[in-house]
């Protein structure tokens, strides 16, 4: 409030209001004054409040079983926004990853799956540009925040970095969504609630997830806003999706996460090609999956991730290939040839992250064979293959995870583990033979994992589950989602 005061004072002393990414002059129109205000919600959005406590009145905080039932969820959003129409709710998984880290944003191939855990968007559009948002999820301290979309619209055209410096961060995943699929001169916000059981910072994709699950919400409230046809000929909305988080995020990354997030199925490894930014399978599996969150929050926009990220480029362009994919379609031996040829330019560190992907690409190809014969024995043996390469040639773990890593060998029913996710925090998944006595081997897991002063860390089963949905339909079957103008971007 005093901050507003402030600003007040400075507008009729100067006459003007000059904010850093809009600019309204005297000569504006009268609505001038009440959109630079507007403005004051953009980059710090958030109030404090003690929601968390009121809502779990409501609910018992720790009973998931009756927490995320759509009745539990339609009672707390009322609770906050009042009765009126129904709202609705889109859902998207977090993922975890067999194998294919770091290899998306080169064009490689993964095998990921989407998690039963779930962020959850409860919405009811609004007659308005206003986007009120509430978190219930304890652990998060700004849990609610707004912004108007045609400032967030207009500010973006002035100055595009504006979109990752909204504050609360997590605003940005579901303010990004609402711009991207409506136009400045008719937006529609929404009334949100948030709800999720996808571990936060553990490498599972919650933010990948809240992203899908508010695109879903921004169409939906959104229905008149016509998506052009791309000239690369990739899918117009999925390819939103994906730019959306980028730009909102600050981070470049992959689509590896985004497509598992969208076509996971129940029981089914995905082999994805993130290349062409298609599914080439589902694959049927009968094992088991154990996750350890370190609790050592992953922070991709606070890690050398992009260091990484830029070293692949590196390679790629020294080797004048579009990507990396490339050089791992010669083969392993071939590939890592061409490697060693450009490791003088580049530096040994650089090379380092160009022979790690190009031996995880093909160490999907032989893991993708494996899944289909069931030979969970062999593949074990390649998660810790993967896990040596992203310690020591991509320097993306943690004595945390490797810590994890180490403790698995010991596990009787593990058959091979490795860090998920970006890296540099977060959690390792390991896999169990089919029959395996899953709870003991949390137990004895837990049990053997020591890291001097530490985090107690958190251990999941977890098991592959449906893809995003709107009001509990498939996305990938509501056409109008994914419905097209005839003209070309």
């Amino acid at each position: 409030c005093l901050w507003l005061a402030l600003f007040a004072i400075a507008y009729r002393t100067t006459g003007a209001v000059v904010a850093k990414h809009i600019r309204f002059t005297s000569t504006t129109s009268c609505n001038a004054q009440k959109n630079a205000w507007q403005l004051a919600a953009l980059k710090k959005a958030s109030t404090h409040s003690p929601l968390s406590q009121a809502m779990a009145a409501l609910y018992d905080i720790n009973d998931d079983s009756t927490r995320f039932s759509e009745d539990a969820l339609v009672q707390r959003f009322e609770a906050i926004y009042g009765v009126g129409p129904k709202p609705r709710i889109a859902a998207a998984p977090g993922r975890a990853n067999v194998i294919g880290e770091h290899v998306d944003y080169q064009g490689g191939v993964a095998l990921p799956f989407a998690l039963t855990q779930r962020v959850r968007v409860v919405f009811r559009r609004r007659d308005d540009d206003r986007l009120n948002v509430v978190s219930d999820d304890a652990p998060v301290n700004e849990d609610t925040g707004y912004l108007f979309l045609k400032v967030l619209h207009k500010a973006r055209q002035e100055d595009p970095k504006v979109s990752a410096e909204i504050d609360p961060r997590f605003l940005r995943y579901i303010a990004g969504p609402f711009v991207y699929f409506s136009s400045p001169e008719d937006v529609r916000g929404a009334d949100i609630l948030v709800a999720s059981d996808v571990p936060l910072g553990a490498g599972c994709s919650s933010s990948s997830a809240l992203v899908v699950a508010s695109a879903l919400a921004a169409r939906a409230c959104n229905p008149s806003y016509e998506l052009r046809k791309r000239k690369d000929g990739r899918d117009a909305f999925f390819r939103s999706i994906v730019e959306c988080e980028w730009e909102f995020s600050g981070v470049k990354g992959g689509c590896m996460d985004h497509l598992a997030i969208v076509y996971g199925r129940p029981g089914c490894v995905v082999s994805l090609d993130c290349r062409d930014e298609k599914v080439d399978a589902h694959i049927s599996t009968d094992a088991t999956f154990v996750l350890l969150d370190t609790r050592v929050k992953h922070d991709l926009e606070n890690s050398p991730y992009t260091d990484r990220r830029l070293a692949c480029e590196r390679c790629a362009k020294e080797l004048q290939v579009a990507s990396l994919r490339e050089v791992a379609d010669e083969g392993v031996t071939k590939g890592l040839a061409m490697i060693d040829k450009i490791e003088k330019e580049v530096g040994q560190a650089t090379a380092n992250r160009g022979r790690h992907v190009v031996e995880e690409i093909c160490r999907v190809r032989r893991c993708a064979t494996l899944l289909r014969r069931g030979s969970w024995r062999d593949v074990g043996l390649i998660l810790y293959e993967a896990h040596q390469s992203l310690r020591d040639l991509f320097e993306a773990s943690c004595d945390e995870l490797d810590a994890a890593v180490d403790a698995s060998r010991s596990v009787e029913g593990i058959l091979g583990c490795r860090m998920v996710g970006g890296g540099f925090g977060g959690a390792a998944l390991a896999v169990c033979a089919p029959g395996t006595d899953v709870d003991r081997v949390v137990e004895d897991w837990r049990d053997l994992y020591h890291v001097d002063g530490r985090h107690e860390p958190r251990l999941l089963v977890v098991e592959p589950g449906a893809g995003a949905a709107l009001d509990g339909a498939p996305c990938v079957s509501i056409k109008e989602l994914w419905a097209t103008s005839g003209e070309v971007e």
